[in-house]
């Protein structure tokens, strides 16, 4: 797992349907690439509590 400072934030574009689904579909690339990795990165929080 890599995480980067991006730098100064900007607001996303309203209205902008293709910048939303670029957006949506990294972030659905990026769980995917994770799921069931959870062992592998002990120092991040579940999402739920019960597991």
């Amino acid at each position: 797992m890599i995480q980067q400072d991006l730098g100064k934030r900007v607001n996303a574009p309203c209205g902008n349907q293709k910048w939303m689904e670029n957006v949506a579909g990294a972030l659905a690339e990026i769980h995917g690439n994770n799921m069931n990795r959870g062992r592998e990165m002990p120092w991040l929080p579940h999402a739920f509590e019960r597991f």
